[in-house]
């Protein structure tokens, strides 16, 4: 660090005839102060837009993974709405119901690798319960 012996020296020879006086050295001491906080006031204010930069670009991904799923979630709603006939027209309530259970009957077997055992526990019913559910709806004999 420099001290105000060593800034003497390496000033040039100053105008009022080759003497340093000591406003001259207090005035560059004063000036180094004050670039030294203007320094530090602009790495921190750096410092704090880099920050606010990494949070927004951080944001911006969540707002468009939150737009992909809920872009995601909307065709899924309107795919079940489009599979769904007008009321009052198709199957009644029992043959939905049949065909919702068969739909989660084969999602759980599918997860569960065609394990019935896995599957009962997955859906949360007791294997003998699955087993008799998967006989009332015809779904048995394509399991052996």
């Amino acid at each position: 660090m420099d001290t105000p012996q060593s800034l003497e020296q390496s000033q040039s020879v100053p105008e009022s005839g080759g003497a340093v006086n000591a406003s001259d050295t207090s005035i560059l001491w004063a000036e180094l102060r004050d670039y030294r906080q203007r320094r530090e006031t602009w790495e921190a204010d750096l410092y704090r837009l880099l920050q606010t930069r990494r949070d927004l670009e951080a944001r911006h991904w969540q707002l468009v993974l939150h737009a992909v799923e809920a872009t995601a979630a909307l065709d899924e709603e309107r795919s079940r709405a489009s599979l769904l006939p007008p009321a009052g027209e198709g199957p009644c309530f029992e043959e939905r119901m049949a065909l919702f259970e068969r739909s989660l009957l084969d999602t759980g077997l599918a997860r569960a690798g065609g394990c019935r055992r896995k599957a009962a526990v997955l859906l949360g019913l007791l294997p003998t319960t699955l087993c008799e559910k998967l006989k009332r709806l015809g779904m048995a004999r394509r399991l052996h």
